[in-house]
């Protein structure tokens, strides 16, 4: 790799690294009043009995980390919206895959296509499509 290639790398690594170090937030430095401190341990990832994509079932070591006892509400994340201009990947491409449940009844097992259906120009303001609203739902998660 030439010279200026591995400067301009470097330089974008740098960039990188300032530009994500402004979202963290050192844990001294946070309020964890409505929070839960999940510890390092072991648990089984995965079932020799579910879907191709889940196996094979392997143990996984998990680091401690920190998570909100609530749901981020719609309000909360338009407040962080507001304050940082982040766009989520669907209203960057303008649709979402979308949630809905196949029922129980088809008498088949229901695969990942089964649940998740793309809809044009949903996302976080328009859960369900352009015609649908998250008004009067401040505080739905």
């Amino acid at each position: 790799m030439g010279g200026s290639r591995l400067i301009l790398l470097g330089l974008l690594t740098v960039l990188s690294i300032l530009s994500v170090g402004k979202f963290l937030v050192p844990e001294s430095s946070f309020n964890t009043n409505n929070m839960v401190q999940l510890k390092f341990g072991h648990f089984k990832m995965g079932s020799e009995k579910g879907m191709p994509d889940e196996s094979p079932a392997h143990e996984v070591a998990l680091d401690g980390f920190w998570i909100d006892k609530f749901e981020v509400t719609n309000s909360q994340y338009q407040q962080f919206v507001a304050e940082t201009g982040y766009k989520t990947y669907s209203e960057v491409v303008e649709d979402s895959l979308v949630f809905e449940s196949p029922g129980e009844d088809q008498g088949r097992p229901a695969g990942p296509l089964d649940w998740w259906h793309l809809v044009e120009h949903a996302d976080w303001r328009h859960p369900q499509g352009a015609q649908d609203s998250i008004e009067g739902k401040s505080d739905h998660p």
